[in-house]
């Protein structure tokens, strides 16, 4: 069992859950819309979404979900004793990064950190070329 990719696991749990269940709460005077096609009756343009609209996509639609299933997967493998390929880790540590360029310092910063602990974790795993011998 690989701990650091096991701690890389339960950060994006951790964080991916935790930002769910918390928009969840704040946005729950929208979910009795959603339920009754709230969401498809937006002005239907993107680029100025409704409420309702707005609060699916920054809690149910957002990144919190992918990267909750994501950190549950990361946990499973490790538990077997394998590591995930490390891309998988820099695409979460960049995408957390570009997040926080976007939004500033928040909870994400956890993910920067679980996605360094994963591709660092891959790179301890990852099999070693024998030394080339001197000609």
């Amino acid at each position: 069992m690989n701990r650091m990719a096991m701690w890389a696991g339960g950060f994006m749990v951790f964080v991916g859950a935790g930002h769910t269940l918390i928009a969840l709460v704040l946005v729950r005077g929208h979910i009795g819309g959603w339920l009754s096609g709230g969401l498809w009756g937006s002005n239907g343009h993107l680029s100025n979404p409704s409420t309702e609209v707005g609060a699916y996509w920054v809690s149910l639609s957002s990144f919190g979900p992918v990267m909750a299933v994501l950190g549950c997967w990361v946990l499973a493998v490790a538990r077997k004793g394998q590591t995930p390929p490390s891309f998988v880790g820099w695409a979460v540590a960049i995408m957390s990064v570009l997040d926080l360029a976007m939004t500033g310092l928040s909870p994400a910063i956890l993910n920067v950190a679980g996605g360094i602990m994963l591709a660092i974790a891959a790179r301890r795993d990852a099999p070693r070329r024998p030394a080339e011998t001197a000609r």
